[in-house]
């Protein structure tokens, strides 16, 4: 595995070197340059042959091991085609890393040019001189017209009535028989409830009967007798008489000549004002404001320190995890095994220490001294 990642960066100097080589010397004699191409296809066959023949021995193994089991180097392989492809923008990159150190990985990054908008004030048209036509000024004025002359009008006057009340017989007075009712009270008496009588008794210890007189018993009962027997008497009956409301006439109907006041209307009548007249005036430029894409960041080819299994072991990818989650980035389980949630906590914690961001095959350096993680 590590022979084939360094086949690989052998690869990528390589075609750094012949990229270099051209560009320093563009006059070099076109029969060395096809021969340097020629040597650099041959090698490049051959270290693919190799590289192929390398990749189907250890096809079985790995064919066993899941997507996220793969270790930051091995992600790095896969990305090195995409870092290949980029080589062409890459013409201001030095062959190897600069300062570079034994056990460090490096990989060329080429970061695209960013932009941003920008929005400026535009002459849309230009200061000229101008003749304006001002049209004549009209107003409408108030003028009061006779609707209708002055006139006499005769007025009738109702009659008026008031209402009064007057008293009336109904009955006149009399005398009537009356029956005064009988009247009645409620007495108690007493009347035998139970006749005098006479009874055997026997005594019980000596056997003697004696003939025992009972005297009666008696019950109070009520009832109503007269007090005042009925009776019929003669009363004198009122006179019966009730109030009545009447209309009588108080005024008599009249009538009166009235004065009808003419009447008028306030209509608007159009007058002129000014006549129609040229300007000569001057028109100020007129702006607009435009917006367009500028460059924010040019684009830039680095070489970026990562981590790979020259420099990494299980034990630290479980050492970054536990931090990003110290810091609030969840990066799932914290076994050593980098997978896909990791590589979104990684970016997430990137982008707000304002790091360089990975494209989720590696973890770079920068991230891992920000994160307290030693080397």
């Amino acid at each position: 595995m590590l022979r084939n990642f360094s086949l690989k960066v052998i690869i990528v100097s390589l075609v750094l070197a012949v990229f270099v080589a051209c560009s320093s010397s563009p006059k070099k004699d076109a029969k060395d340059a096809k021969d340097a191409k020629d040597t650099t296809s041959t090698k490049d066959a051959k270290d693919s042959k190799d590289a192929a023949t390398k990749d189907a021995k250890s096809a079985p193994a790995a064919a066993k091991r899941s997507a996220g089991d793969e270790t930051p180097a091995e992600k790095a392989k896969v990305g090195m085609r995409s870092a290949d492809e980029s080589l062409s923008k890459m013409g201001g990159l030095p062959e190897n890393p600069p300062g570079a150190k034994p056990g460090q990985c490096w990989i060329p990054v080429y970061s695209p040019a960013t932009y941003k908008e920008v929005t400026e004030n535009v002459v849309k048209r230009a200061a000229a001189e101008k003749i304006e036509l001002i049209p004549a000024r009209y107003e409408y004025v108030p003028e009061q017209v006779l609707v209708k002359p002055a006139s006499t009008l005769t007025e009738t006057i109702p009659a008026v009535y008031e209402t009064v009340e007057e008293k009336v017989v109904i009955r006149p007075a009399g005398k009537k028989i009356e029956q005064v009712p009988a009247v009645y009270e409620t007495v108690e008496e007493k009347v035998i409830d139970k006749e005098a009588r006479t009874e055997w008794k026997k005594d019980s210890s000596t056997g003697i009967m004696c003939l025992v007189e009972i005297p009666p018993t008696y019950k109070t009962v009520t009832k109503e007798v007269v007090k005042v027997p009925a009776a019929s008497r003669e009363v004198d009956v009122p006179e019966e008489t009730t109030v009545v409301t009447k209309q009588v006439l108080k005024t008599p109907a009249t009538t009166r000549t009235v004065e009808v006041p003419a009447e008028y209307r306030t209509v608007q009548i159009q007058k002129l004002i000014e006549p129609e007249k040229e300007v000569k005036g001057f028109a100020p430029a007129e702006y607009q404001l435009v917006t367009r894409k500028v460059v924010d960041q040019p684009e830039k080819a680095e070489w970026r320190e990562i981590l790979c299994e020259n420099n990494t072991t299980k034990e630290k990818l479980s050492e970054i995890q536990r931090a990003l989650k110290g810091a609030g980035f969840d990066p799932g389980a914290t076994e050593g095994v980098a997978d896909e949630k990791t590589f979104k906590a990684l970016k997430d914690y990137q982008k707000s220490k304002n790091l360089p961001e990975d494209d989720g095959k590696h973890i770079n350096m920068a991230t891992v001294r920000s994160l307290g993680v030693s080397k």
